[in-house]
């Protein structure tokens, strides 16, 4: 048997307006009123006249006579009203984990909590879960919640981002600061970042009720060029560094970039060492460190800054590089927290403007250079850097800036972070309030007793309803039953030694980087063929039918790809004969003539050691590779375009 109450007692229309001014002035001054009328602080008039309450009304509150103080009309709160701050506390806990509730999780939620105690409610009982229009006057009731869009967060940034780990850094940073008196015009937080030339549009103003609003960019998916920025506390800027995809470096692709711009070139348009050291001869020329002044340098942890070049030229011009704990920039680093957000929002309306002003035109890696010089001296303001250091705590120093809130996240695993176990044993003499393993085990939820209800068992037997009134305490620990908090139970398996905050310039860290180096080298060295064949006999394992079918398959598939493969190859040969069999005839007509790259500048020699094509308009000369692999067939450059 199911029980079914009364909905007239909860059903309200959706957007109700109050005809009247009745109940106006609200529970709280209704009760300070009555506080002060019965403290003989002030007379029913005058407390008349200060709070706005009616005497009458005051009057029968002060009799006791008011069933729903602050209450008006017959509706009621289906949960209740403590419930629902009870609710609302663990979902700001579920968010602070990052496992927050959707709208349909805390609707079925409200639909269990109700069943489990026998609540009048509303709810439907075939969908088991509340309804919109429930939802829709919980949020009213409550506007400290609100529907959140979130942010993609990792595991390992989680984990990672606890307060062991963050405690180790503060104390190296510290340590670093007072060595020689750091003001905040010498410390330097770097970073990159990567953007395209397919932007994201901004926002727009469409007609209600499209199903799809679109607007123009230049291609579905472009490709990654990185910046290089630098700021400091004082809220100073490096020029930046761009780093295309592409073989060779032309100054025609910096045109119209921000004053003191450099560039350069990697495979994947990403940094790489030695492109970082060249960066590093950029810092030095424009913060200008000495031994009477040395900088201090915040960077992350990628491979590219822990490269013993960059170790040694930055010991050799004074520059001390501190490493932040690995998955933690996006709360730690300046610029990812107020430069980035900014400057990025700043590129995408410039290529909105560009797209707008060349109707039929593709944003291309020569134009992503102005675009982004304009964004950067619109983004890069010192307030933006100040702030930057000061939501961090890294300038003025404020290791107690991160709250254990902001810790919440890592609480949900039971493992030990390694690196968080080493930095707890390492700042336990120099640090009293970090105690105790590195990771916090959650606070796990024991299940009420056995006299709770369940929905289940509300569900086919007779419940006698009960008012909408729970205890706080009984709240507390049905929601928690019902909706436990989240934790991992199985560890995971590391499978490489865990990082942590470290001074990257300091002389351990550089012996630990040369006896990493000696083992890769002991470790690379040539295996004789025959050892090498009999350590493969010893673990091959008995084959079934299944897997020399599979392997067949494996077999003709790569017979496959290397017939695929050497067709292209002839084809390419045949075509660099094509077109260097017209840079032949080129130069025997005309035998006095030089030919230079019209992108490069280079000199072609003959033979040719690479591919040159001619524009059809012009009749100029590329290498094939500063083209950015347009091909030769139909190639128009840049200037003629």
């Amino acid at each position: 048997m199911i029980v079914t109450y009364n909905k007239s007692v909860f059903s309200m229309v959706r957007f109700y307006k109050k005809k009247t001014e009745r109940g106006i002035y609200g529970l709280n001054n209704i009760n300070q009123a009555v506080e002060a009328v019965s403290s003989g602080a002030m007379s029913k008039r005058k407390a008349e006249a200060v709070f706005g309450v009616p005497r009458r009304t005051l009057g029968r509150h002060l009799q006791e006579l008011v069933i729903k103080p602050g209450k008006l009309g017959r509706y009621e709160c289906a949960l209740g009203e403590e419930v629902e701050e009870v609710l609302s506390k663990h979902i700001v806990t579920m968010q602070q984990t990052m496992f927050g509730f959707s709208t349909g999780d805390i609707r079925k939620l409200a639909y269990d909590i109700a069943c489990a105690n026998g609540l009048k409610h509303p709810f439907s009982t075939e969908k088991k879960k509340a309804g919109k229009d429930w939802l829709m006057g919980y949020l009213k009731r409550h506007p400290e919640i609100s529907l959140r869009t979130p942010e993609p967060t990792s595991m390992s940034r989680a984990v990672s981002f606890n307060r062991a780990n963050v405690q180790k850094f503060y104390d190296i940073y510290k340590e670093q600061l007072d060595k020689d008196s750091y003001t905040a015009d010498r410390i330097w937080n770097m970073d990159e970042t990567g953007f395209t030339a397919v932007h994201k549009p901004a926002r727009i103003l469409a007609k209600c009720g499209a199903k799809q609003v679109g607007r123009i960019t230049s291609g579905e998916k472009g490709v990654t060029t990185t910046a290089i920025c630098a700021v400091s506390a004082g809220g100073v800027y490096i020029p930046p560094m761009l780093i295309y995809k592409r073989k060779r470096m032309t100054d025609v692709l910096l045109k119209g970039s921000s004053p003191g711009t450099i560039g350069g070139c990697s495979e994947n348009g990403w940094v790489t060492s030695e492109l970082f050291v060249k960066w590093l001869k950029h810092f030095v020329e424009h913060a200008k460190p000495s031994k009477e002044r040395s900088l201090l340098l915040l960077v992350d942890g990628h491979s590219s800054h822990k490269s013993l070049p960059a170790i040694d030229y930055a010991r050799s011009q004074n520059i001390i590089m501190i490493c932040f704990p690995p998955h933690s920039t996006h709360r730690m680093q300046p610029l990812d927290r107020t430069v980035y957000g900014p400057l990025k929002a700043a590129y995408n309306r410039e290529c909105d403007k560009w797209m707008s002003s060349h109707v039929g035109q593709r944003i291309s890696p020569y134009d992503v250079a102005q675009l982004f010089g304009t964004a950067y001296v619109n983004s890069a303001t010192m307030r933006n850097a100040i702030s930057g250091f000061s939501c961090t705590g890294l300038w003025p120093f404020n290791p107690d800036v991160f709250t254990d809130e902001d810790f919440s996240a890592s609480m949900i695993t039971e493992e030990e972070d390694p690196s968080a176990v080493q930095a707890s044993a390492t700042t336990k003499s120099t640090s009293p309030a970090v105690e105790g393993p590195a990771v916090d085990s959650p606070a796990v939820v024991k299940p009420p007793p056995a006299t709770v209800l369940t929905p289940s068992a509300v569900e086919g037997t007779a419940v006698e309803p009960q008012p909408a009134t729970l205890s706080i305490s009984r709240a507390v620990t049905l929601i928690q039953h019902l909706s436990p908090l989240p934790h991992i139970s199985k560890p995971r398996v590391r499978k490489r030694a865990a990082e942590s905050a470290d001074v990257l310039t300091s002389s351990p860290f550089k012996k630990r980087l040369l006896e990493k180096a000696a083992r890769k080298d002991s470790k690379s060295k040539p295996v004789h063929h025959g050892k090498r064949k009999e350590k493969k006999a010893k673990k091959q394992k008995k084959k079934t039918c299944r897997e020399d079918k599979r392997r067949g398959k494996c077999n003709m598939v790569k017979q496959l790809q290397s017939t695929v493969k050497k067709v292209k190859q002839t084809r390419k040969k045949d075509r660099i004969t094509k077109t260097v069999a017209l840079d032949d005839t080129a130069a025997s007509d005309t035998d006095d003539r030089v030919y230079h790259c019209l992108m490069c500048s280079e000199q072609y020699i003959h033979p040719p050691t690479e591919t040159w094509i001619q524009c059809r308009i012009c009749n100029g000369w590329c290498h094939e590779a500063c083209t950015a692999g347009e091909g030769s067939r139909g190639f128009v450059c840049d200037f003629r375009q």
